[in-house]
């Protein structure tokens, strides 16, 4: 918990250009701080103490303030610096704006978070008090895809629907659609079903019941082929009987794939959450895909699932070779530097610019917090989380935060606060 100023304006410590005068990072700083069990300052309250002069509740402002000047006295920083640190920086503050006071994102730089701290940000909504701060009526996040012009399309995201969509309309196909969670794979999937209902296509969808299903009968219940030819039968004659043999069932499938497909029939096989299909059911839908009528294949095939997915699909697994083999793996990739492009879609839908929320550099501090480098700072090792849904959560929680401190904009140093 935080203790507001008056008026929750803009009012940056001196300490800030102390810091930043001298090489120290804020981070280091606010780990020096110890807190209540031994903590260090997290990052949120140090950037807020820092920018807003919102001091701490829980440990003391004199603690806070003979611990730093330890601090800077260990890195050389002179007395007559350390005595005004804690005095509002005047100059920038009186600009009213952080960016202009220099409270930006360097170029390369990382915050210092474990990556369960980003990755899986509350989904959180628009507060009374946010929307009446931004004097909005509407959450940009909120059943934020209604039609097929709100769905975000990158070069990546394209050509990811692009495939789905080759897949629904030509027979043969065997794609799995790989992504983190919050990566859009839900909303491709459901923008492919209203295409093909809005075009009128003679393509049956069957998707298969994977709700709950595990990859092996110690962690719970998993899918079988009989489960899957029974959905294929429900979709294309449902008015027969179940064969009870599992061959003659699975020629049932057979035949009713060959007479759908002779009269223009399109099956499309959909299974989301495929990264819980056992090995085994992976293995039997390559049966399933190599259905034909003559030359003509019947069936194609989409798995939705999360990276686990395509490590069962990598090359390395034996047992799966030959599904590997005839399977695409196609990944949904992080936004990072279509951010912008997003986020201006997403405002635009309500007649809105997204510059009238954001500052400039909030936007690279949104890629930023949420790339994840370990704790050594390794950029070649470096993890983007920049999903949609976490950019969605992100930015809700930062306007909420910027109305909460009556900041006009987001700016970068509320995003990394976050």
């Amino acid at each position: 918990m935080l203790r507001r100023t008056e008026g929750a304006q803009f009012k940056p410590l001196r300490l800030k250009h102390v810091l930043a005068e001298h090489g120290l990072s804020q981070t280091d700083w606010g780990h020096a701080i110890r807190q209540e069990g031994g903590k260090g300052m997290s990052p949120a309250a140090a950037s807020q103490l820092l920018n807003w002069s919102a001091w701490p509740r829980r440990t003391l402002a004199e603690t806070i303030e003979r611990q730093t000047a330890e601090f800077l006295r260990a890195h050389g920083v002179p007395e007559s610096e350390i005595s005004t640190a804690f005095e509002v920086d005047s100059a920038a503050a009186s600009a009213g704006n952080p960016v202009a006071a220099g409270i930006e994102i360097p170029h390369g730089h990382q915050p210092d978070h474990d990556e369960e701290t980003f990755m899986f940000f509350r989904n959180d909504r628009l507060t009374r008090e946010a929307r009446e701060h931004f004097k909005v009526f509407f959450d940009p996040f909120q059943n934020d895809v209604q039609k097929e012009e709100d769905v975000f399309l990158s070069a990546d995201q394209r050509y990811v629907r692009e495939a789905m969509w080759q897949a629904a309309n030509h027979p043969g196909w065997f794609i799995a659609v790989v992504g983190e969670s919050g990566a859009g794979k839900s909303t491709l999937r459901a923008d492919l079903e209203d295409r093909v209902a809005a075009k009128n296509l003679p393509v049956i969808l069957v998707e298969p019941y994977t709700t709950l299903a595990e990859q092996s009968e110690k962690k719970g219940k998993y899918m079988k082929s009989g489960q899957i030819a029974d959905a294929m039968l429900d979709a294309l004659v449902p008015y027969e009987t179940r064969r009870a043999n599992p061959q003659d069932r699975l020629k049932q499938v057979h035949n009713a794939l060959i007479n759908g497909g002779r009269t223009g029939q399109n099956v499309l096989l959909v299974f989301e959450e495929a990264h819980c299909l056992p090995i085994s059911t992976l293995k039997h839908l390559k049966r399933f895909s190599e259905m034909r009528d003559g030359r003509k294949p019947l069936v194609s095939i989409i798995l939705i699932g999360q990276p686990e997915l395509a490590h069962l699909l990598s090359g390395t697994n034996m047992e799966l070779r030959e599904v590997v083999q005839r399977c695409e793996v196609v990944n949904l990739m992080p936004l990072d530097g279509k951010v912008g492009d997003y986020l201006t879609l997403k405002f635009r839908r309500h007649g809105r610019f997204v510059d009238e929320f954001m500052a400039p550099s909030a936007v690279d501090a949104i890629r930023a917090r949420l790339t994840y480098t370990g704790r050594g700072g390794n950029r070649s090792q470096a993890v983007s989380m920049v999903y949609p849904l976490a950019v969605n959560n992100l930015v809700t929680k930062a306007m909420n935060e910027a109305a909460r401190l009556g900041a006009p904009k987001v700016t970068a140093d509320i995003v990394m606060g976050c």
